[in-house]
């Protein structure tokens, strides 16, 4: 056997392997998805429930990252909020952001015409 079909029977195996793991992945998140559904109907989710319901929201999504500017006096005061309320920055901002697409946050001008 040459390198080049010792790569290929690894390429295959990797194949196979990383497909299980895709496959049971799968199915830990709708596991998990529904145990929170049913959680959340019943009691407040605990601080670990909401960071792993966070988690499954941004792992179910393709995640973007990208880089905003803004004044480090503001992004401390929301970081602050954020962490008083209970949530990550990371979490605060997806809330956010959400609230805006959803329109239930409207940015206008508030500056005096």
């Amino acid at each position: 056997m040459n390198d080049f079909d010792k790569i290929l029977d690894l390429l295959a195996c990797n194949s196979l392997v990383l497909s299980e793991i895709q496959s049971d992945n799968k199915k830990l998140i709708e596991l998990l998805e529904e145990y929170l559904c049913i959680k959340k109907d019943s009691v407040l989710l605990t601080e670990g429930e909401r960071k792993l319901q966070m988690w499954l929201s941004t792992t179910k999504n393709k995640i973007i990252s990208n880089t905003y500017r803004i004044p480090e006096k503001l992004q401390d005061s929301f970081k602050k909020k954020c962490s008083e309320e209970g949530y990550s920055t990371q979490e605060g901002i997806a809330r956010l952001v959400q609230s805006y697409v959803d329109g239930t946050f409207i940015i206008k001008d508030s500056s005096p015409e």
